[in-house]
């Protein structure tokens, strides 16, 4: 399930409610991609005009320090900033050039991480968290439901139906980094 229909379904909960540290642990996991957006280029203050220059590839290769045929393969496959395509040009404006950078500005390789992760959700992942009762796993809302003490947790993501393991994610983020 989405985050936004995870949080939905919580704030549908009974308040009495009860749960164990494994549920609350499972669903902090879950829900940190959405919790943890940092400020964009439109939350910040710029001269509007200033925000409506245009660059061309080679101002934009660099600020980013990526090549020219980089940012050209980035265009092909949609990733980068958003581009304007002239009859004889491109140029890319500097405020989605902004919006591009701080979306991937992160402290640490854990919080790149996270921003992966972010971007999953936002392009057609989900996730589930499961919640284990000895060698028994349950869906988190059906586990609320048993009188059992949980042994744990762990989130099951999925995209167009298909299941990957958390461990499955990080090994993909290691080999695609970025591109995933």
């Amino acid at each position: 399930m989405h985050p936004t229909e995870l949080l939905y379904k919580l704030k549908k909960l009974d308040p009495d409610t009860p749960v164990s540290a494994a549920h609350v642990i499972s669903l902090v996991e879950a829900l940190i991609p959405l919790l943890d957006k940092q400020p964009t280029a439109q939350t910040r203050k710029h001269d509007a005009w200033e925000d409506l220059q245009l660059i061309d590839e080679q101002r934009l290769s660099e600020l980013l320090g990526e090549s020219v045929e980089t940012l050209r393969k980035w265009r092909k496959i949609d990733k980068g900033p958003k581009a304007i395509k002239n009859p004889k040009s491109v140029r890319y404006c500097l405020a989605d050039v902004r919006e591009y950078i701080d979306a991937h500005r992160v402290q640490n390789t854990l919080q790149g991480k996270k921003v992966n992760q972010m971007r999953r959700f936002a392009s057609g992942y989900s996730v589930t968290p499961l919640i284990i009762f000895g060698t028994k796993e349950v869906e988190f809302f059906e586990s609320l439901e048993l009188q059992d003490d949980p042994t744990g947790y762990k989130l099951i993501f999925s995209l167009d139906g298909f299941s990957l393991s958390e461990d499955t994610l990080a090994k993909l983020d290691d080999i695609l980094g970025d591109r995933v």
